[in-house]
């Protein structure tokens, strides 16, 4: 929502359809990450740490943990969207970004374990 009631059109990214009836969003800046992460892991870290290997082997080992990394993201704010729900808030969105993920919650939680 905008501050003058409308729906915010601000959002930039892809939409990833939902989970739970919660809708899942990728910013364009999560592509940054994305790729920075595979590229650390591909031609850093895995090739020092397991040489020997080939190029593809490390790109593809690299791709493959990038992909769970960012699955643990979203398991982690999917987690707190659904003890949010439980506690009677709606959750509208979650927007997966460069910073991680961010739940848009319709109300601030009345407890703290929310």
């Amino acid at each position: 929502m905008s501050p003058n009631g409308g729906e915010d059109k601000s959002f930039r990214g892809i939409s990833l359809g939902k989970i739970a009836g919660i809708q899942i969003n990728l910013d364009f800046s999560w592509f940054f990450i994305f790729a920075l992460v595979l590229f650390a892991l591909a031609a850093g870290y895995l090739p020092r740490a397991f040489p020997g290997q080939s190029t593809q082997t490390y790109w593809l080992a690299g791709l493959i943990a990038t992909l769970f990394f960012f699955a643990s993201v979203m398991a982690h704010e999917l987690a707190h969207s659904l003890v949010a729900i439980r506690q009677g808030i709606e959750i509208p969105e979650i927007t997966l970004f460069i910073f991680g993920g961010v739940s848009r919650l319709s109300q601030e939680p009345t407890d703290p374990g929310t």
